[in-house]
């Protein structure tokens, strides 16, 4: 299990979590601006240390040198990225992540310096001794990894403790995928990119641009993955339910795919640009998780808002869905303001608890894959800059009630009040 501690960062006075391993589900939530991303992309950054040093170990040092001091520079460039140029700090700022929980050997730190209370100011980095002879190997060890991505994954995964690729899914996915014809043309130039873009939004677009060739239709007849039929079944059932279209990548073109009411007739498409905004938002998460489940590629993903521009029962969907990923060995941080997802959530938690022998008399209204045990939940509620625990585990585990149902009791209370004004008029 991993571990991360945040101190005085933005928003975010103090955050202390836990971080599961496979098949582990996080929950951050909480009102807007609350820093549920700025800890989501705190998590990501760390995460994705082993992918940058890997491109460092992977293309070996310059003569004469060692890794630490470049990694360092250019890990620190990312945070940047991650965050903006203009993200404040406090002089008491720190973020320390531990890839073993309790395990300082393992921990990454990263506190600020002289700053002008800028992120591009003074930050100070350190690693736990357990990476020291990865940053400061001598000739003989980079020479016997450089080239050898096979060599580079084994030593990355084993120092890590974590076999996962990280992958961020931002929120605002419809206004992307509107743009999907122009993306290529629109952020070709880096520089453009690096000041105007958000780095994650980005990563998002390379990701899409990457994949789409995966969904052509001539791949899918000659590679029908017939080992992962099952779960590609699923995760297909749950597509259909939440968009009621299939996506295809065909002539350059992204499309949408609506099976026809009469099955003599052909199926008609529209242009992804051209769908719903709740279509718009769904789509490249159900992709991502289609291609990584058939590829069977290790990922810890990180979505914000699920739930965006989707119908309620949509939001049970895709949180379904998500559930699934993560019981076929992915990780999954979900971000959310929906009382749905959190209520579909306390579902598969109570499926979890649900012992075996009666488990066949629900199989017919949830997925067995999708059920999430205690021992495989973090859930927070991020409020007033602190995070505190979101689970109520005395007795039952579930995501306390009040988080779930709190807004609508505030609501039906103003409802009771307007009520009581007309009963009052009535009486007079």
């Amino acid at each position: 299990m991993h571990y991360m501690e945040i101190r005085n960062f933005g928003p975010i006075k103090h955050c202390a979590m836990d971080i599961g391993a496979d098949g582990s589900v996080t929950v951050l939530t909480g009102p807007q601006a609350s820093g549920k991303s700025t800890v989501a992309k705190a998590v990501y950054f760390f995460r994705t240390v082993k992918d940058e040093l890997k491109m460092f170990l992977y293309m070996g040092p310059a003569p004469r040198e060692t890794l630490r001091e470049p990694l360092i520079r250019h890990l620190l460039y990312k945070l940047n990225m991650l965050y903006g140029w203009d993200f404040s700090l406090y002089d008491t700022m720190s973020l320390e992540y531990y890839y073993e929980k309790g395990n300082s050997q393992t921990a990454i730190k990263i506190t600020a310096g002289d700053t002008d209370n800028r992120l591009h100011g003074n930050l100070t980095m350190s690693f736990g001794c357990e990476f020291d002879y990865l940053l400061d190997g001598d000739a003989g060890f980079y020479e016997s990894v450089k080239g050898n991505l096979s060599m580079v994954f084994d030593v990355l995964a084993k120092t890590f403790r974590d076999e996962h690729s990280a992958i961020f899914v931002p929120a605002g996915r419809s206004s992307l995928v509107s743009l999907s014809d122009h993306i290529q043309h629109l952020f070709s130039e880096e520089g453009w990119r690096r000041h105007v873009v958000d780095y994650c939004v980005w990563k998002f677009i390379q990701l899409t641009v990457e994949l789409r060739p995966w969904f052509s239709f001539a791949r899918a007849m000659h590679e029908p993955y017939f080992h992962r039929q099952h779960i590609l079944e699923c995760i297909n059932y749950l597509t259909q339910k939440t968009i009621n279209s299939s996506y295809q990548y065909v002539d350059n073109e992204e499309r949408l795919y609506f099976a026809p009411h009469d099955a003599t007739k052909q199926s008609k498409h529209v242009k992804i640009a051209n769908a719903s905004s709740g279509q718009q938002e769904a789509v490249w998460v159900f992709n991502t998780l289609t291609h990584y489940l058939a590829e069977q590629k290790k990922v810890f993903l990180i979505i914000e808002e699920p739930e965006a521009h989707l119908y309620p029962e949509s939001q049970m969907h895709m949180t379904d869905a998500l559930a699934l990923f993560a019981g076929y060995g992915n990780s999954v941080m979900i971000t959310t303001h929906s009382p749905y997802v959190l209520g579909e959530i306390n579902n598969l938690l109570i499926w979890g608890q649900v012992p075996e022998s009666k488990r066949e008399q629900a199989t017919d209204v949830i997925f067995e894959k999708g059920a999430i045990t205690p021992d495989k939940i973090t859930a927070q509620h991020i409020v007033n800059g602190e995070c505190k625990k979101a689970l109520d585990d005395e007795g039952l585990c579930l995501i306390m009630n009040e988080l779930i149902d709190g807004a609508s009791d505030i609501i039906n209370g103003r409802c009771d009040k307007l009520l009581g004004l007309l009963d009052n008029e009535d009486e007079s």
